[in-house]
């Protein structure tokens, strides 16, 4: 595994919706995976989420437990060489990760 791409998200499931498909739609050519820590208890946006980018990994936490803490939760159970920290609104344009 070349990247691991890791999000955490606080209700924030609509512009979440956007930060995946740019995800999606950009990278080419790396061998990737996608982590998303949930925080939010129950933002029930990312149930349609799930559906649609289910190579994406969903972590639900019971409560929130901050940023860092999410962070480090997402890059314990990272496998890629590289980890790259996203946030929920993040748009990657075209050619911003390439191998």
């Amino acid at each position: 595994m070349d990247l691991s791409c890791i999000i955490v998200n606080y209700k924030n499931s609509e512009p979440l919706k956007d930060c995946l498909a740019s995800i999606y739609q950009t990278i080419h050519g790396i061998d990737f995976e996608t982590i998303i820590i949930d925080n939010s208890e129950k933002d029930l946006g990312l149930q349609s989420l799930k559906e649609l980018y289910t190579k994406a990994q969903f972590v639900s936490n019971s409560s929130n437990v901050g940023f860092a803490k999410a962070n480090n939760q997402a890059a314990k159970i990272a496998q890629g060489k590289v980890l790259i920290f996203l946030n929920p609104d993040t748009i990657l344009s075209e050619q911003a990760i390439y191998s």
